[in-house]
């Protein structure tokens, strides 16, 4: 086939050009369809002058302007479409995120829905259409385009939000999203971001505060590593969180009052700026504070509730072998039944006691010395009673199939069937399932809500109330099938 010489590419090249084609991309393609018909034509015994007058009368004059400005038409609906889809969901998502959180205040159904279904949207749809509008702007102003900047942000985000998912629905993985989202907006897009805006303030010459940038990348990295301590229920994440607020107080706000101040413009407006700022950063730390008490006000709540229940189940299980003793001693008919649902008791609380033992340990190497010869845990004198990861690592395991949890529940369903079907007291029998709580399941019921995602002395404290009411109900039936 011929091929046409570089001259004659050219030729045609400035008559494209001619006709007001500007959308360069869309040159290139049009250039190459009419050389592909010019040397199609040629192939007939035409010459090039020929085979181009032919090409361009069935093109016609005004063809190539036309394609262009259906070509723009085109991209320019698109990209309205998604800029009014990132405007749509950009007031749609704080909706759907305040309504959750009212949902979650009063404990109606459906919050957990609500809150993935917000931070799903987020991570899928929204930030990715956020970055693409974005960089196009950009073109658009004929300005670099930070490619690294979007990039870093738009990936730690959806990492964080797809985190902030599986820690919502308790699913394996939250903690690696988590880490690695955190870290990354910390000490990849937050640096990022301070040398772009410098480097723009330089290139337009406006007043440049170098120090107010670089106060800001370490109080916001120390805000996003307590974030992440609070978050993850490291050792030590109130201490964290605490210290790099007041980082912030002391790093940040200084540098952005003295910068908003010599300001001569809008003033009065900057004042006001800085008012509310210190306002809200003073009463966010002050509300921390305050619950950080309330918090060891209540671990120290859950270590007397956890001790009552404890030696109340002892007792009860005190006074079921003295049944037990009486039966073997009269040869009860009833003797075999009552050892099998004792059993059945007995292994559910040393279960739990057991659970006790490992999260405790789980917490701190030390808390060995608070695990008693008998089994039993003196938590006063237990570290990091307000751990979090602890119960849930016991619980869930490094996977959430592989923890103690789902073994635990099929014990206790297990008690409730057995327990029930010994007695013809229908009373007793709807106590023995609401007490137990059996066949629901769902992180929303059951012993769920209150055995995971708590301080370990919460979930220990549902752990004694556990043995505590096996240890009662295998009373009531001990003293039924005692009687009859």
């Amino acid at each position: 086939m011929l091929e046409l010489t570089e001259k004659e590419i050219d030729k045609i090249s400035g008559d494209i050009d001619q006709q007001g084609l500007t959308y360069t991309p869309l040159k290139d393609e049009i250039l190459d369809h009419i050389c592909c018909n010019i040397e199609a034509e040629m192939e007939s015994g035409m010459t090039f002058n020929e085979a181009y007058r032919k090409v361009k009368g069935r093109m016609g004059r005004k063809r190539i302007r036309q394609i262009q400005d259906e070509t723009l038409f085109l991209i320019s609906k698109k990209y309205r479409r998604m800029k009014r889809l990132m405007h749509v969901l950009g007031v749609a998502v704080p909706i759907i995120i305040i309504l959750a959180s009212i949902f979650k205040v009063m404990h109606w159904p459906g919050a957990g829905l609500l809150i993935s279904l917000g931070l799903f949207v987020t991570g899928a749809v929204f930030l990715p259409v956020f970055v693409m509008v974005r960089i196009r702007d950009t073109r658009k102003l004929d300005e670099p385009v930070p490619m690294g900047l979007y990039i870093t942000g738009m990936i730690a985000g959806i990492l964080s939000v797809i985190g902030a998912l599986l820690k919502i629905q308790h699913m394996p993985g939250a903690g690696i999203f988590l880490t690695l989202g955190l870290a990354g907006l910390a000490f990849g897009f937050l640096p990022i971001f301070a040398v772009v805006k410098m480097r723009e303030a330089r290139k337009k010459n406006e007043p440049l505060n170098t120090g107010m940038y670089i106060s800001g990348v370490i109080a916001g990295v120390l805000f996003i590593t307590g974030a992440l301590f609070k978050v993850q229920h490291w050792p030590g994440a109130g201490w964290v969180i605490i210290v790099s607020w007041f980082s912030v107080a002391v790093l940040l706000l200084p540098f952005f009052i003295l910068n908003q101040l010599k300001q001569k413009e809008n003033r009065v407006n900057n004042f006001f700026a800085i008012i509310l700022v210190v306002s809200l950063v003073a009463i966010f730390i002050m509300s921390l504070i305050r619950s950080r008490t309330s918090d060891s006000a209540d671990i120290n709540t859950f270590v007397q509730v956890e001790s009552s229940l404890y030696h109340q189940a002892g007792q009860l299980n005190e006074l079921s072998n003295g049944l037990l003793e009486t039966a073997e001693i009269s040869e009860s008919v009833a003797l075999t039944s009552m050892k099998e649902i004792s059993s059945e008791a007995d292994k559910i609380c040393e279960f739990a006691q057991s659970l006790k033992q490992e999260m405790v340990v789980t917490v701190h190497e030390e808390n060995e010395a608070v695990v008693m010869s008998d089994g039993s845990v003196n938590f006063d004198m237990a570290l990091g009673k307000d751990n979090r990861y602890a119960a849930d690592r016991v619980l869930y395991g490094k996977r959430f199939d592989d923890g103690k949890y789902i073994a635990f529940t099929e014990m206790i369903n297990d008690y409730a069937s057995d327990a029930v079907a010994l007695t013809e007291d229908s009373d007793l029998q709807s106590f023995i399932n609401e007490q137990l709580m059996a066949g629901q399941t769902g992180l929303e019921s059951g012993w769920t809500p209150h055995l995971i995602n708590a301080p370990m002395m919460r979930s220990v404290a549902g752990l004694s109330l556990v043995q505590s009411t096996v240890r009662m109900i295998e009373y009531e039936l001990l003293q039924e099938l005692a009687s009859d």
